[in-house]
């Protein structure tokens, strides 16, 4: 140890270096065992610079169309928002990525594979890779916010206690709730409670990182402090990531790529600079926060007079 501390590099750098090749060399026997298993062929990556990419996908819940024809790219090492009103279709593309659902028509790919061509265990190999902050935190209520963190670090990788131990913190620490480890969700604001989410979606340093809604219930201090450690992370790491929000001033600041979805349907997409000077009547709504314009405050319905009076349809 004491010539690793002559050299500049402390003992718990090291350590951390450490956890993260038992992460990768386990990571990468699963994908070796996944592959050495015979399957048909899964279509060829059309671009090795592009961690996703929504290839014409539809998606509707039983009559319900909620995606139509929608068509991305996701470039490795960028950071992209996703933005729209509510119920636009927003958290379904992000389960559409991560293979919790299948679309109607048209492929997703991530990594160059087909997402709704993959079996069960290739589907969790590829979710291995993955981070998400859901849209409600989904924190496991009976654990503490330090068995939060650590629960994927005990499931996925073989790492010793004292070692978990480390990353949890400084996971946390991240996050600015090393001093809240030991409360569970009960004992924490919706704020916080976020936090946690992030510090737990992080704790593998996944290589695509999906974010939904990850300002929701933030204090403007912790917003902004979130939304630099987003870009830091991904910078840091060489990821990818994707946000949803409904943020556009915090998001504007630290994005590289934006894509407007409305009706199911991308209407706009830019970089930060283009969306703030576009004459687009959706884009200027959206962004200046404005009560006119395309974007309709009520959910579709019949006559409110209709509704009111009983009258049947």
């Amino acid at each position: 140890m004491p010539r690793i501390i002559a050299q500049g590099i402390s003992p718990d750098r090291v350590r951390v270096r450490a956890a993260r090749r038992v992460v990768r060399d386990r990571r990468n026997r699963v994908e070796s065992r996944v592959s050495r298993q015979a399957k048909p062929a899964l279509p060829a990556r059309p671009s090795p610079e592009n961690v996703v990419e929504v290839d014409n996908v539809s998606f509707a819940y039983d009559a319900r169309q909620v995606l139509s024809g929608i068509s991305l790219a996701i470039p490795r090492g960028r950071v992209v928002a996703i933005m729209g009103g509510s119920g636009c279709g927003k958290t379904t593309l992000l389960r559409l990525i991560g293979g919790a659902l299948r679309p109607t028509s048209g492929e997703v790919r991530v990594f160059g594979d087909s997402v709704g061509a993959m079996n069960q265990e290739e589907l969790y190999a590829l979710r291995r890779k993955l981070g998400m902050l859901f849209q409600f935190g989904a924190l496991f209520t009976d654990m503490s916010s330090y068995d939060n963190v650590a629960f994927q670090m005990r499931e996925h990788t073989d790492l010793p206690e004292d070692l978990i131990r480390d990353l949890v913190l400084m996971k946390l620490h991240a996050v600015g709730l090393r001093g809240a480890a030991h409360l569970h969700p009960a004992e924490l604001s919706g704020g916080m409670a976020r936090r946690v989410a992030l510090a737990r979606a992080i704790a593998l340093d996944p290589q695509l990182m999906m974010y939904d809604e990850p300002f929701a219930g933030l204090d403007p201090i912790s917003l902004s402090v979130i939304g630099q450690l987003i870009r830091r992370l991904n910078d840091a790491l060489g990821a990818t990531s994707i946000v949803v929000t409904h943020d556009v001033m915090e998001s504007l600041k630290i994005v590289d790529y934006i894509y407007f979805i409305s009706d199911g349907r991308i209407i706009a997409q830019g970089t930060p600079d283009e969306i703030r000077a576009s004459n687009m009547p959706f884009v200027h709504q959206f962004v200046h926060g404005e009560i006119d314009g395309p974007v309709a405050f009520h959910y579709p319905a019949r006559a409110y007079r209709d509704d009111m009076l009983g009258v049947q349809p």
